[in-house]
């Protein structure tokens, strides 16, 4: 009774970082969609510098914990770990300070294209592996279809968006949007998953 309740415990802790995360990479992904589809150029400024503050609270608050907790732990303050966290710590004070995240993510996402079709690749590569796998092992498919649908969605979602983003093709040139769309896909993954954790299953096929 014990072990169990510390499970459920252990499962919440998880599910409830599951969905604060959920929540951080849905609000950047609607708010890169904002910063570069709204036609008042009010309303982009007040998206990209939302962006930044988001970010950059949150790094703050992770490196914060960071130091507060490795230093509470090793007693010292000039480790590797203190230190790496207090260079996230820095990241977030330049994020609210110089509100340049969006700046740093349009650079990102003109390579963004090229990652997707490998992602996306490689995603349904792997769905496929499992199933083959599975078949040849005759393992319990019914457990398998969950983690395989959402594998091949990921994967096809991720493949058709980095091809159409690619400038060969440049069907798609908003890339900041993708990116967005991307961000709020993974989010509301991570919220099925946060849900599936309280269930107390997985959307790992181990086997």
């Amino acid at each position: 009774m014990v072990e169990g309740e510390k499970k459920m415990k252990k499962n919440l802790q998880v599910a409830i970082t599951t969905w604060i995360t959920a929540v951080i990479m849905l609000v950047i992904g609607i708010l890169c969609i904002v910063a570069q589809n709204a036609t008042d150029y009010n309303a982009q400024s007040d998206a990209a510098n939302a962006i930044s503050l988001v970010l950059g609270i949150v790094f703050i608050i992770v490196g914060s914990l960071g130091i507060i907790i490795n230093a509470l732990l090793l007693k010292r303050t000039a480790t590797a770990t203190t230190i790496a966290a207090g260079v996230i710590l820095a990241a977030g004070l330049f994020f609210v300070i110089q509100k340049t995240v969006v700046d740093l993510i349009r650079l990102l996402v003109d390579f963004v294209p090229y990652v997707l079709v490998v992602v996306g690749c490689l995603v349904i590569l792997d769905a496929i592996i499992i199933l083959v796998f599975g078949l040849v092992k005759k393992s319990n498919l019914k457990a398998l279809i969950i983690p395989l649908a959402i594998e091949l969605v990921i994967g096809i979602v991720a493949l058709v968006l980095g091809i159409l983003a690619l400038p060969s093709v440049n069907v798609i040139d908003k890339r900041l949007t993708i990116f967005g769309i991307l961000l709020i896909v993974y989010a509301l993954f991570l919220a099925f998953t946060g849900v599936l954790t309280i269930m107390g299953k997985s959307l790992k096929a181990n086997e």
